[in-house]
């Protein structure tokens, strides 16, 4: 389950990949107000995105949070790992290096492989400037 905080991180760095065009710097306070997130709780986000290198933080007047990936290749699923590694698992044996004690005789496990598989692979194809272009596209059409 994607949960509020990795909602918000996804948000967060769509917002940052739209607008990295127009400008380098978002402030902190501004971002907040605009993507509606509690300014405490951004703060808690961004530092985990700055410290996994997605995003790169500077204080001061002309500080801020800018996008510090290739949006081209960076994956919903390289956020949530960096939020949540678990949101990507739907079961903790399919997320786990050390193999399941039932897994020889686990038909559960049998049937959630193939799916856990796919989760995975998808949500690495759904790249920052994929949604970026929908979003825009997306936009055009609310404005026309």
């Amino acid at each position: 389950m994607i949960t509020r905080e990795v909602d918000y991180a996804l948000r967060i760095m769509l917002c940052l990949t739209v607008h990295s065009r127009q400008r380098d710097w978002f402030c902190a306070q501004e971002l907040a107000k605009q993507m509606h997130i509690p300014y405490r709780f951004l703060r808690k986000i961004v530092c985990r995105l700055a410290i996994a290198g997605l995003i790169a933080t500077r204080r001061g007047k002309k500080g801020g949070i800018k996008l510090d990936c290739p949006p081209k290749t960076t994956s919903v699923a390289d956020v949530l790992r960096v939020m949540d590694s678990s949101t990507l698992t739907l079961n903790h044996c399919l997320g786990s290096k050390d193999m399941c004690l039932r897994q020889s005789h686990c038909v559960v496990h049998d049937e959630l492989k193939p799916i856990q598989e796919l989760l995975c692979k998808r949500l690495s194809k759904i790249t920052l400037a994929r949604l970026a272009a929908k979003h825009l596209k997306q936009t055009k059409r609310q404005a026309a």
